[in-house]
């Protein structure tokens, strides 16, 4: 397959599929070929979030707006108030969530979230109280984790698992279209397959490792032709 920068990362996710057209595209901004987030809805009416599409984690969680601390200041953060969709957790659980940067903590709390007009219906999510120092200066607001249900904190059934069990999406799979440049316009997310129009070619599938991390076996790594 020749890529253009193509990261397919095609889930099987058991293999279930719903066949409802063209797959729904999110734009993604890539900031320094290092950070690549995009936006989504969160509640009835849609309240407007930024969020790293992380393929390892699972949680999605945003600033909650009874956060007051300084990290939480530049960032838009959910208000519960003003969703009609909205809904406590029964067991009134805390999601706490330690990344090798920082942490973060909140309530757990179920809504609708919305990614390129597809609505996923209630969604478990954090919304937080608390975010380490270094998430003041990020450019996004929060984190929706696009790996397996195993890793989720709480056991939270992902967005992406959600949306494939409400036959929201064409398939199950999703795949990601990065620009070669920093900072350049037309990064892409597709939900529910490829779009042809960011490859040529066929995919090559590989087994992975175990369902939790996108991990696979890599046996060999060429550089200019030379073994490394």
């Amino acid at each position: 397959m020749t890529l253009k920068r193509y990261l397919g990362i095609a889930a099987s996710y058991k293999n279930r599929q719903v066949n409802l057209g063209s797959p729904a595209e999110i734009p993604i901004t890539n900031v320094q070929d290092a950070q690549y987030f995009g936006p989504i809805q969160i509640g009835t009416p849609g309240q407007d979030f930024t969020v790293i599409f992380d393929t390892g984690s699972s949680n999605l969680w945003v600033p909650s707006s009874s956060c007051f601390s300084i990290p939480c200041i530049p960032h838009n953060k959910f208000n519960v108030n003003k969703s009609s969709t909205y809904k406590p957790d029964a067991d009134g659980r805390q999601m706490v969530i330690r990344y090798g940067s920082g942490d973060v903590k909140g309530p757990v709390i179920s809504d609708t979230v919305t990614l390129a007009g597809v609505k996923v219906p209630e969604v478990g999510l954090g919304t937080m109280t608390h975010l380490s120092f270094n998430f003041a200066t990020a450019k996004f607001d929060g984190i929706l984790g696009m790996g397996f249900q195993t890793i989720s904190v709480d056991g939270l059934p992902t967005v992406f698992d959600l949306a494939v069990k409400a036959g929201v999406v064409d398939t199950a799979s999703f795949s990601f279209y990065l620009t070669d440049k920093p900072n350049a316009v037309g990064s892409k997310l597709v939900l529910g397959g490829t779009n042809p129009a960011y490859y040529t070619g066929d995919f090559t599938y590989h087994d992975l490792e175990a369902e939790n991390y996108w991990l696979i076996n890599i046996n060999e790594i060429k550089i200019g032709g030379a073994s490394v």
